[in-house]
């Protein structure tokens, strides 16, 4: 059985629910300690009292957990000896939707963690910059129930009336995303409502959109060149086109492009299922991500609900590297 890590998007996530994992679990305290000493203050603490808009610190904790449960799947993997009729051999890849590419990166060798924690804070802090400076606030709208024609005629009205608005994100299950500014978001939401669908969420940023052009070729100058970007050590599959991440170069590249980028979130599944990959490796707090793959791959959750509660069933598995 071929199997994938696949490291799903920002999700909002509150202390509440990925705190005490965190707190508690060996890997989490770990990856805390080694981001607080690149932050150089107490990211635990900083996260459990952030207010809104403080994007540097959510960013921040929500990598430390991911790549914490990595480090909690990887453990499982190799196993100790009461597991070794268990035990799993390595994934052949990994893959990251939207932000989920950063602890892809780190994950799969190309990216030094203290790198990634000082790249996510760095661009954090220069987005927050960038987006203050416009004429108007902006942000993401999540929304469901409504099929991609009916997103495109939202977004094809309020572009007739002037307005900016871009598609960031289609993630299937009827789940798509828009941007634009916060009063058009609210014409979105409805919208929406009006054709039968569900707004779920707005983010105070917006995401995967043309119109971050500017801050995406600023970081490309000023602050990617500062992380330490290698081959990966096993292949990455972009979300950006699905091809076979293998170069330092092209690794880069990638993270970079998911600033304007929109993901699709079935180009990573058409790329999953063209290597034949049969398991995956869900990594990060809950999403509705498992429903969406359960219907096409054995899925293993690792949440912190899961690990926590001991939770992981995990076999032995055949060993091979995509190609």
């Amino acid at each position: 059985m071929r199997s994938v890590v696949l490291f799903p998007g920002l999700a909002p996530t509150s202390f509440a629910a990925i705190g005490d994992f965190l707190a508690r679990s060996g890997p989490g305290r770990r990856r805390i300690a080694a981001a607080d000493e690149v932050l150089g203050y107490s990211l635990l603490a900083a996260f459990r009292d952030a207010g809104a808009g403080q994007w540097a610190v959510y960013d921040c904790a929500y990598l430390a957990c991911t790549l914490a449960l990595a480090d909690h799947l990887h453990d499982q993997l190799d196993g100790p000896a009461g597991f070794a009729a268990e035990q799993l051999e390595p994934p052949v890849a990994c893959a990251g939707l939207s932000f989920g590419g950063f602890p892809a990166a780190v994950y799969a060798g190309g990216l030094d963690y203290a790198d990634a924690i000082g790249l996510v804070s760095r661009s954090a802090a220069r987005q927050a910059r960038f987006l203050a400076e416009l004429p108007e606030p902006a942000g993401c709208h999540f929304f469901y129930r409504l099929d991609r024609a009916t997103v495109e005629e939202i977004v094809a009205e309020l572009r007739e009336a002037g307005r900016w608005i871009e598609i960031s994100a289609d993630l299937g299950l009827s789940v798509h995303a828009v941007s634009g500014t916060m009063q058009t978001l609210e014409l979105v939401r409805q919208r929406v409502s009006e054709r039968g669908g569900s707004p779920i969420y707005t983010m105070d940023r917006p995401q995967h959109c043309a119109a971050m052009a500017e801050l995406r070729d600023e970081l490309g100058e000023q602050v990617y060149p500062d992380a330490r970007f290698r081959p990966p050590a096993i292949p990455v599959v972009s979300d950006v086109d699905g091809s076979l991440v293998r170069s330092a170069t092209q690794l880069s590249w990638t993270l970079l492009q998911g600033w304007t980028e929109p993901v699709h979130i079935q180009i990573t599944l058409d790329a999953l299922i063209r290597h034949r990959i049969e398991r995956v490796y869900l990594v990060g707090p809950r999403t509705m991500f498992g429903r969406l793959l359960g219907g096409l791959f054995d899925v293993v959750v690792v949440s912190p609900e899961t690990v926590l509660a001991g939770a992981l069933p995990l076999r032995r598995d055949e060993v091979g590297v995509l190609r």
